[in-house]
């Protein structure tokens, strides 16, 4: 945009600040965040300088061919519109500023006009905060809120098949669909009814990155690593409940409650999961820049998908699955056969700081994201290890590796760990 300023093309500057608008729209949702970057609104002060000089040069504009002048009008129009759009979101947010979040506590249901120009409550000292809830979040709160006894399976499927049936679809926003289905995780019925939409809430946040060069937002796949870790709690509390691709999908097989004995069977692959997860990981290294703090930052995540990875082997050695515990122990083979030894004791010493961390942090805040909305219905308790354990040596945990592939692994397994 400044080499267009310097030549007074104003078709080019035009283009650029469509295409700067689409983009920021695109970072808003990716960073979750409401407030407008401070390199955006630099652009729009010195576009709207640049104008003013533009407009009061008028023999300039005399020189000027119909179509950079039609464009320089155009951009008039849209610096003026955009400019009041802006200034009408700050004063919106300065009027919000210190009733931004509201006590759950104090919320009552209303009639359909009450909602739709609800204002925030002032929230109490000693609750419990909740950030302000967004419209689709709304409409979905309206929906459900309702005594718990009221909420049926039978409701929460059919919206259950209406979001699923939304995606892909033209206007569907990705990142809100992640969230409509992580809602309806809270109010499932059956611990499989959960399953089934967790595993379809993963496969949303797959969706969020479409382009075949990018990677997933880095915040989204620590969430989705948290799911999976949600997905073997849940599996781990109802032996019962068994996890095939291969089984065709039964509309009332997640009926079937917490107290029912027999087998249940939910459509999904922990492994191909698991793989993918571990596909977007390498290819955000390779996106990032590795001469920024930022690529460091992301090593960082390295201990996290090994605990997924660890407690996916250890629930698929319990069922019995040799053959898909060998596909995991590959991957696992595959992120540490390279290190020598002084970077696996590196890697070591910082899942115990990381897991510190995370432990401080827990206690000092509270989970603002878990607040929102209902309580859930289905409550899972964390069975599986959050917590990564390694052996001291990393030739030990090579040979515990190579040791599954080699004696339940197909061929291609084992020819991969071969030539790792």
């Amino acid at each position: 945009m400044k080499n267009a300023m310097k030549i007074n093309d104003w078709v080019s500057l035009q283009w650029g600040f469509d295409k700067i608008n689409k983009q920021l729209e695109k970072v808003l949702r990716v960073t979750e965040s409401d407030r407008v970057p401070n390199l955006y609104i630099k652009c729009l002060v010195m576009l709207e300088d640049f104008l003013a000089e533009a407009l009061a040069n008028k023999e300039a504009k005399k020189k000027m061919s119909s179509s950079n002048h039609k464009a320089l009008n155009s951009m008039k129009q849209k610096l003026k519109k955009n400019n009041k759009h802006e200034e009408k979101s700050e004063d919106e947010e300065s009027d919000r500023s210190g009733s931004e979040f509201e006590d759950p506590s104090q919320i009552a249901e209303s009639s359909d006009e009450d909602d739709d120009r609800e204002e925030p409550e002032d929230a109490a000292a000693d609750g419990a905060w909740e950030k302000k809830l967004s419209k689709k979040d709304k409409l979905m709160d309206r929906e459900f809120k309702k005594d718990p006894s009221e909420i049926t399976w039978d409701t929460v499927s059919k919206k259950f098949k209406e979001v699923v049936a939304a995606r892909g679809g033209k206007g569907t926003g990705r990142f809100e669909q992640v969230e409509q289905l992580t809602f309806l995780t809270k109010v499932a019925k059956t611990p499989a009814q959960k399953l089934e939409i967790l595993f379809s809430v993963i496969s949303a946040q797959f969706d969020v990155n479409p382009g075949l060069s990018g990677h997933m937002p880095i915040n989204v796949w620590k969430k989705c690593v948290q799911n999976m870790l949600v997905i073997l709690d849940i599996l781990v509390q109802y032996p019962n409940i068994v996890v095939d691709d291969m089984v065709e999908p039964d509309q009332n097989e997640t009926q079937k409650g917490a107290d029912y004995n027999g087998t249940i069977r939910v459509w999904g692959n922990l492994v191909a999961f698991l793989e993918r997860i571990d596909i977007e990981f390498f290819k955000s290294l390779q996106c990032i820049d590795p001469h920024t703090r930022e690529y460091v930052e992301r090593l960082r995540d390295e201990p996290m998908f090994l605990v997924l990875a660890q407690n996916v082997r250890e629930y698929l050695e319990c069922v019995g699955d040799l053959k898909s515990a060998a596909k995991v122990a590959l991957r696992r083979v595959e992120l540490i056969y390279y290190k020598p030894q002084e970077v696996y004791d590196a890697m070591r010493k910082l899942a115990e700081l990381s897991e510190a961390a995370d432990a401080e942090k827990d206690g000092d805040e509270p989970k603002v994201e878990e607040s929102r909305g209902p309580s859930a219905f289905v409550v899972t308790p964390e069975l599986v290890s959050w917590k990564p354990t390694f052996p001291e040596n990393s030739r030990a945990l090579m040979d515990i590796l190579v040791s599954l592939i080699y004696k339940n692994g197909d061929e291609r397994t084992k020819a991969r760990a071969m030539l790792s």
